[in-house]
């Protein structure tokens, strides 16, 4: 990794704190990333690195790179387990569950954004039920015009959130307004002298002059009626001559403003004492339901950080001009806690746009000089590794004058510039261009301030016969991901709408009048059995019961993901889309939003195995759609930073900016809550203030929105473009050497037809595409060695295989206890009791105090191994012929010149089962012993029921037959696939 003085000498300062500023393409990742390598180098344990990153991309982003270069470089991979690497909320998630008892909330679920609003809604609703005849209420809509308290919901819904990003209590909502009511009294007398001044200052044809000698100004003045200040202020209008007295004036009304602000009163407290009750109802909804939101994960994460000794010697913070008061605190709760703690800090105060997410660029700002006071060493990275230099000389040239910029030096060379458009048709026309040239489709975006244009964009795309992918789609709305989420509800949930909507699912052609007589029969006879269908609609209906019988006996022995995979093979999903591909290019898609389905399964089951919580995190999420191969990006600005394109089209250049969402009635600011009731300088004070807000930020989209591109850069440049539009700044900027001629750069990979790759489940029902990557498990080897007929006569049905039990007689399902503590193998929980009991529960099973007996038991046994053990739960991948064997070693033990790889069963170990669980470890032998280069010892299993070890025989010739085997057996399985459409995940 090549690095340049300034990232060099970041990477090398562990001394002391550093602040490094580091704009659009300079390479901060690559710095983060070294940075963390030398760390590990230097002998810093993983366990005490704490690296925290904006996104969850972001943070995916790191662990793979931080892998790579462990592999690339010879270094123990097995780090990767250990590495703190998270974002800021998963750091809180980490904390609380770590300590449980702290807080009382360890293993809650994460409630996502939307399902946070909707049962937001929910209790703000049920509170103005019990309002509906508050006198005070009842006013406040009448001076508003409105009728219904209910009215109210969305406001109180919207200030709730804002209160939270402008960082203020609603327990402290009272005592700011009260400090503001409390301001001192206003002058009569000095501003009926002011406005004398001002009068004749005016020439006889003014607006003000004409108001001053009419009789409504009198009676203002002579009744001293502070409800007349707005209309003095209103009539002042502009004298540039007079600017003075009109600032002075101004000033002298302000001197009002808390009496002002005093007739509002009861309205701001009846607003505040809705918002309390509110937020009582909606701490009880999460604390019932077991659910915490962002919010509350960074304030228990903050809680445990001030009572427990947690302790990390270094932390570094990406992308922290978007951090936030309370994010900071977790920052010096840190520190508190290691005075010796090294602090690294990576921002760019031209990117902070994240201010509606409570991202506060004066947050960073003021802890980056508070850090350098206290000594931190403070660098700017100056070099740019993304824009080629043309580009970058005009970004030069384009951003000094509008930002605090700094010219960066390009490190690539390259032609390119600014191109504007008159129109929207000439960027559809230069895409096309582009593309017919040898331009990679996925090199090429468009930017968008908001998504409402994105599904438009694309449909022209599509009519024009070119892929575009719209990553603001919701996930959850993409037709088979609805379809599976449908199907998972019904195997939970046993209410007749839910059923009903199961029946009506594609995969089992029932026509909304079998729906309708379905309905009809369990209404008339309280009876869900078909019997008012004809004989094909029985069929139809029998065929759907059957499917959801099998899904429903599956949920209490397969883990989440599986279920998911048995799910989208019983609809038929796979197969639906080849046929739908004949008709349109939307298979790639729809089969990859499937295969993210099953990878956000996969991720799920770690933390919880409940299918309705997954639903439900699925439907709020709005998990984005990523980019592919071969698509155009249709990308927000918000969602690109981070990204880099070759080509980039900011939309929407000429629409107003000055959009920010809210009520006329309501707003906040540093003095807290505004009620625009009767008049309220409050009100209009936290308005200009978000105005300006809104512009600042503003410039920072349009710098990012820019920064994307790597060659060139385009926008529309409407003939009447909007007022506040990004094509202001082109003009406050002066840049006018604009580019006409667009000379593209071919990639290579766009010159033949792309190939998207196929993952996990796709192509199950494939009948002409071959499988691209397999992935194959011992245990599946295994049963296909005791019996192949029956084992691909299971692959074909997708049924569960006979895996061999590991027996007991025990209440729990064996391969259900044998995945519980494989699981407390992995994570070795604190409180083992509450961690069983949340996966038993998981599980539809209530604990008894023998199933707990017996799960304890097992846990002493495995307690007791006095090995040194190196990793638990080891996964791992290794490619075999055709293949890839996938797996988890169970524990790995450090000995004499090398490894014993130890598996743990959960039931008896007899002699007919020891032949099936040797060729397992000799797999394991063989892979981890390529994969690491290590020397592996030795191989025994760990009975846990019995409390016995059995050592198994290491024979190295029986190894490579048992290798032999396996991958004949990889080949079978392919040809049999290509031939019959079979495409799986073979895993264990």
């Amino acid at each position: 990794m090549n690095l340049n003085p300034i990232q060099q000498q970041a990477v090398d300062t562990l001394d002391r704190d550093v602040v490094l500023l580091a704009g659009a393409g300079t390479g901060k990742t690559a710095v983060l990333t070294a940075r963390y390598l030398k760390l590990l180098r230097r002998g810093v344990s993983p366990e005490a690195i704490l690296a925290i990153t904006f996104t969850n991309k972001a943070q995916e982003d790191m662990v793979r790179k931080i892998k790579a270069a462990l592999e690339a470089e010879g270094m123990d991979r097995r780090f990767i387990s250990r590495c703190h690497i998270y974002t800021i909320h998963g750091m809180a998630k980490m904390l609380i569950d770590t300590y449980p008892e702290t807080t009382g909330r360890g293993g809650t679920a994460i409630v996502e954004e939307q399902e946070a609003v909707a049962m937001l809604r929910q209790a703000v609703k049920r509170v103005l039920r019990d309002k509906r005849d508050h006198p005070t209420l009842q006013a406040l809509l009448i001076e508003r015009g409105d009728e219904r308290v209910e009215t109210l919901a969305e406001d109180l819904i919207g200030l709730y959130f804002q209160l939270h990003n402008d960082h203020l209590a609603i327990s402290e909502l009272k005592a700011l307004n009260e400090a503001y009511l409390n301001r001192g009294r206003g002058d009569w007398g000095g501003l009926k002298t002011l406005l004398d001044t001002y009068a004749g200052q005016c020439g006889g044809k003014s607006t003000f002059l004409k108001f001053y000698n009419s009789d409504e100004a009198k009676r203002i003045l002579e009744e001293e009626d502070i409800n007349g200040l707005m209309t003095v202020l209103a009539n002042l209008g502009t004298n540039k001559k007079a600017a003075d007295t009109i600032a002075a004036i101004e000033g002298a009304v302000r001197g009002f403003a808390g009496e002002l602000e005093r007739q509002n009163q009861a309205f701001h407290d009846a607003i505040v004492d809705c918002l309390t009750e509110a937020d009582k109802v909606y701490s009880e909804m999460k604390l019932a339901q077991n659910v915490v939101d962002f919010n509350d994960l960074e304030r228990l994460g903050l809680e445990v950080l001030t009572k427990e000794p947690v302790c990390f010697d270094y932390v570094m913070v990406d992308e922290f001009q978007d951090t936030s008061p309370i994010q900071v605190a977790l920052l010096d709760a840190l520190k508190a806690n290691n005075p010796g703690l090294n602090r690294f800090i990576v921002g760019d105060g031209k990117q902070s746009i994240y201010a509606f997410r409570g991202g506060s660029l004066e947050t960073f700002e003021a802890y980056s000089r508070r850090l350098v006071e206290e000594g931190a060493l403070e660098l700017e990275l100056t070099e740019n590794y993304r824009t080629n230099a043309a580009l970058m000389a005009d970004f030069n040239d384009l951003f000094a004058p509008i930002l605090p910029y700094h010219p960066l030096t390009p490190a690539v060379q390259g032609n390119g510039g600014i191109t504007p458009f008159a129109d929207d048709e000439k960027v559809y026309e230069t895409v096309a261009s582009l593309i017919q040239q040898g331009v990679a489709p996925e090199s090429i975006a468009l930017l968008f301030r908001k998504t409402a244009l994105m599904g438009e964009v694309q449909a022209r795309f599509r009519d024009m016969g070119i892929d575009a992918v719209n990553t603001a789609t919701a996930f959850a709305e993409g037709r088979n991901v609805h379809d599976v989420l449908i199907a998972l509800k019904a195997v939970v949930k046993d209410d007749i709408l839910t059923k009903l909507s199961f029946y009506k699912l594609p995969a089992f052609g029932m026509s909304e009048s079998d729906i309708f007589l379905l309905g009809k029969g369990y209404r008339d006879y309280g009876i869900l059995d078909g019997v008012l269908l004809d004989g094909a609609g029985k069929e139809r209906f029998k065929q759907a019961q059957d499917t959801l019988d099998e899904l429903r006996r599956l949920k209490h022995s397969v883990h989440l993901s599986d279920l998911v995979a048995r799910t989208v093979v019983s609809l038929k999903l796979y197969e639906k889309n080849s046929v739908d591909a004949m008709a349109a290019a939307t298979a790639p898609q729809d089969d990859a939003a499937l295969d993210k389905l099953y990878t956000f399964a996969h991720t799920f089951e770690q933390d919880s195995g409940d299918i309705l919580n997954f639903v439900r995190a699925v439907e709020a999420q709005r998990v984005d759609v990523q980019s592919r191969p071969g698509a155009v990006n249709l990308v927000t600005i918000h969602k690109s930073k981070g990204l880099e394109y070759d080509y980039v089209f900011l939309m929407e250049a000429g629409a107003s900016y000055m959009t920010r969402g809210g009520s006329h009635r309501y707003n906040t600011g540093p003095d807290g809550l505004a009620v625009n009731g009767t008049v309220s300088l409050k009100f209009n004070d936290n308005k200009r203030r978000a105005e300006m807000v809104d512009q600042e930020e503003a410039r920072r989209l349009f710098y990012v929105a820019l920064t994307r591109g790597k060659k060139h850069c385009f926008y529309v440049h409407p003939d009447k473009p909007k007022k506040h539009s990004f094509i202001d700044f082109f003009n406050l900027s002066g840049f006018d050497h604009f580019s006409d001629e667009v000379i593209p750069e071919a990639s290579a990979q766009a010159q033949a037809p792309i190939e998207t790759e196929r993952r996990d489940l796709r192509g199950v029902f494939e009948h002409t595409v071959p499988p691209l990557v397999e992935y194959f498990s011992a245990t599946l080897f295994i049963e296909y060695q005791k019996d192949r007929e029956a084992f691909f006569q299971n692959l074909m049905d997708m049924t569960p295989t006979t895996t061999y039990s590991e027996g007991g007689a025990h209440e729990v399902d064996p391969l259900l206890r044998g995945s519980i503590m494989h699981s407390y193998a992995q994570f070795q929980p604190r409180d083992h009791r509450a961690f069983i009991e949340e996966r038993l529960h998981q599980a539809g099973i209530e604990p008894t105090p023998s199933m707990m007996a017996d799960f304890e038991k097992l846990i002493e046994t495995y307690s007791k191994a006095d090995a040194d053990i190196l990793d638990r739960e080891w996964e791992f991948y290794y490619p075999l012929g055709r293949g890839i064997i996938h797996g988890f070693i169970d524990r790995i033990e450090a000995t004499e010149g090398g490894v014993v790889i130890a598996d743990l069963k959960t039931g008896r170990v007899n002699a007919s089962r020891l032949p099936h669980y040797t060729t397992q470890l000799e797999i394991y032998a063989y892979c981890y012993a390529k994969i690491t280069g290590t020397c592996v010892k030795g191989l025994k299993i760990i009975a846990l029921d019995e409390d016995k070890t059995f050592q198994v025989p290491l024979d190295w010739v029986n190894i490579e037959q048992t290798m032999e085997q396996f991958e004949n057996f990889i080949n079978a399985v392919l040809n049999y696939g290509g031939n019959y459409g079979l495409h799986k995940r073979l895993s264990k």
